[in-house]
């Protein structure tokens, strides 16, 4: 179980990682999740099948957000939208459906100050 005060560092964290990349309004949920559990990884790749097996995401969800967390640039909704460029999204052998994420050198340091203690 969370602790409480991890919660609220977690949240000022978050508040202050704004001043550090201005480009960064929000992280949503979905994408605090996979930042998460990409922290407790420690250098290893996540399969996208953990994360929405363990806390229950939609699938389509899930891709969307990991998609925001990832590329440069990417189509939603007809229009073109930036991407972040935190995570990179690669699919496992011929298993199309099988994909793992992993942290760039920027993805890690958002995500050492995000969950800092």
């Amino acid at each position: 179980m969370v602790e409480l005060m991890e919660l609220e560092n977690y949240y000022k964290n978050a508040v202050s990682t704004r001043f550090w990349d201005k480009s960064i309004k929000t992280i949503p949920l979905i994408q605090s999740i996979v930042l998460f559990e990409l922290k407790k990884a420690k250098d290893k790749p996540v399969l996208l099948k953990y994360i929405r097996n363990k806390y229950k995401i939609k699938g389509f969800t899930l891709s969307r957000n990991s998609e925001m967390l990832g590329v440069p640039t990417f189509m939603d909704r007809g229009k073109t939208r930036k991407g972040k460029g935190w995570i990179t999204k690669k699919t496992i052998k011929d298993n199309k459906t099988m994909k793992e994420v992993r942290l760039t050198k920027k993805g890690k340091i958002l995500v050492e100050r995000l969950f800092e203690e």
